[in-house]
């Protein structure tokens, strides 16, 4: 199997952050504004990452897919914002 043309397959990466209340309880919630992931498959036309690369994208984007019951998120390359 293999990403086309300039698609990005990703997997989540869970991110954890604490939320102070103002009771002074701390909570752990996910960041909500980007999402962070590892690439794992990357179309023939893509030249800005490669398989293996950790990349945050806005929490919104992409679709969510199920490849042999796991979870990912295709993208198109235009969609990540930052590559680590």
């Amino acid at each position: 199997m293999k990403a086309l043309t300039d698609r990005v397959v990703v997997k989540e990466i869970k991110v954890p952050v604490e939320q102070k209340t103002e009771g002074g309880i701390i909570k752990t919630v996910l960041a909500a504004a980007h999402t962070k992931a590892e690439v794992i498959m990357v179309g023939a036309s893509v030249d800005s990452v490669i398989k293996g690369d950790i990349v945050l994208f806005t929490a919104n984007a992409g679709n969510p897919i199920n490849i042999e019951g796991e979870e990912f998120i295709l993208l198109r390359a235009e969609q990540l914002d930052v590559v680590f």
